[in-house]
């Protein structure tokens, strides 16, 4: 929004978070492995709004197993009743199928929209859900954090596209 001297702007433009980081968290070391689903990073009592979109995304994760061909998997969880926990509801998922046992990066970029107005708790797992390795989210001298951040997409236009 250009503002123009003299100009009186809208008090909801001003206002309006559209674009900004509402939460975030970083984790400085590797995860724990597991042969299942293992919790990350988690943010709790993040304030969301019914009727706004908000992308729940993570830095490049490098997910890596002690053997190839490992299907290797990073999840975002959300709860509403308390802090999330690998019970929780998947939002979103992404992965890879390791062909060696070096680490390989994905980013997760999830959509969210809130069913009402109040605090959401986001969980990061890792999780193997094929082969027979330990798992884990890598964080090392060339990739030193493992980040979780929710950005405020602005009001939701609710589902407008056309499926073919």
């Amino acid at each position: 929004m250009t503002i123009n001297a003299g100009d009186t702007p809208p008090a909801d433009e001003l206002n309006d978070p559209t674009g900004s980081t509402v939460a975030r968290g970083e984790r400085p070391t590797t995860s724990s492995t597991t042969t299942s689903e293992t919790a990350v990073l988690r943010i709790d009592a993040v304030p969301v709004e019914v009727g706004r979109v908000y992308w729940v995304v993570t830095s490049n994760l490098f997910l890596a197993s002690s053997v190839a061909a490992d299907v290797i998997t990073g999840r975002i969880r959300a709860s509403t009743a308390g802090a999330a926990t690998t019970a929780s509801a998947i939002v979103g998922e992404g992965g890879t199928t390791q062909p060696t046992t070096t680490a390989f990066g994905v980013p997760l970029r999830v959509k969210y929209v809130p069913g009402s107005t109040g605090n959401v708790s986001f969980l990061l797992s890792v999780a193997r859900i094929g082969g027979t390795g330990n798992v884990s989210i890598v964080a090392a001298t060339n990739h030193p954090t493992i980040d979780l951040a929710v950005i405020d997409g602005g009001v939701d236009p609710g589902d407008t596209g056309v499926d073919l």
